[in-house]
């Protein structure tokens, strides 16, 4: 039977691999907080921290015959947006940006349309500027990410922009997409999904830091997994060791059953 406790061997290897991970103990990492009906709830979409958001670029998913949002709860109000790539993608706000009233930006998939002299990319950007209550102004970018399995309930719908008080210790959860690409791992066969997941909740628990190489680079691996290349290629691309892949693809499925256990009704 595989040992689901190896939070310390994960972060050591990591730690091993130079991506400058530190070593979790198993019991900070069973410290799951105990969610109340209300924050199960608002789960359905990840939470961001402002100042994270503002310094680093965000992905989100958008799924087939569904809607993402990005929904502003900190007080900000959208005030533009420019969309790289509309071929596959359109976006509506929950009022105009001319009202000053915005706060909300939802997006969706739609079949591929051809514009004279514009280019396409495997995943676009989305840049939105707003202002805060006191008149500053600030800059987001979001990678958006085309995604064709259909999510399940505990996926998320999007992400929150919100202050860094209301961030729970874990707000990414295992996405099942058994037509996800995987890998083998230690812990079971983590899909691209988990081991983007992993990254994350690496760099919330602090294991790296967000502007390590190694970040950028399974970032990237990503990406191109997404846009179609295989594991391996994307692998031999980016030159990222796949210890590192399934490690990270074990830090989520480690995470997700200790949020199982903890966050049963």
């Amino acid at each position: 039977m595989k040992n689901h406790y190896l939070i310390d061997g994960i972060a050591a290897l990591l730690l091993s691999l130079s991506i400058g991970f530190g070593v979790a103990s198993p019991a900070s990492a069973r410290q799951t907080p105990a969610y109340s009906a209300t924050e199960r709830t608002t789960a359905s979409v990840r939470l961001i921290s402002e100042a994270q958001a503002e310094a680093n670029t965000t992905s989100v998913d958008i799924y087939t015959g569904r809607s993402s949002v990005i929904d502003f709860r900190n007080g900000e109000i959208i005030a533009y947006i420019q969309l790289s790539d509309m071929s596959e993608i359109v976006y509506s706000t929950n009022a105009p940006l001319e009202s000053g009233g915005s706060n909300t930006i939802v997006l969706r998939e739609i079949e591929p349309l051809v514009f004279e002299g514009q280019t396409t990319a495997a995943v676009p950007n989305l840049i939105v500027s707003t202002i805060n209550p006191v008149g500053i102004s600030k800059t987001y970018i979001f990678d958006l990410h085309l995604r064709q399995a259909q999510p399940s309930g505990a996926t998320s719908n999007g992400v929150a922009i919100v202050p860094a008080n209301l961030v729970p210790a874990r707000t990414v959860r295992r996405l099942e997409q058994p037509e996800s690409p995987s890998i083998d791992s230690n812990l079971g066969q983590p899909t691209i999904a988990d081991i983007a997941n992993g990254l994350e909740i690496a760099i919330a628990r602090g294991y790296t830091a967000e502007n390590d190489p190694v970040v950028a680079q399974v970032r990237q691996f990503i990406a191109l997994v997404d846009s179609g290349k295989t594991i391996a290629a994307a692998a031999r691309e980016t030159n990222i060791a796949l210890e590192i892949l399934e490690a990270l693809g074990d830090i989520e499925i480690e995470a997700d059953i200790f949020d199982g256990a903890s966050t049963q009704v």
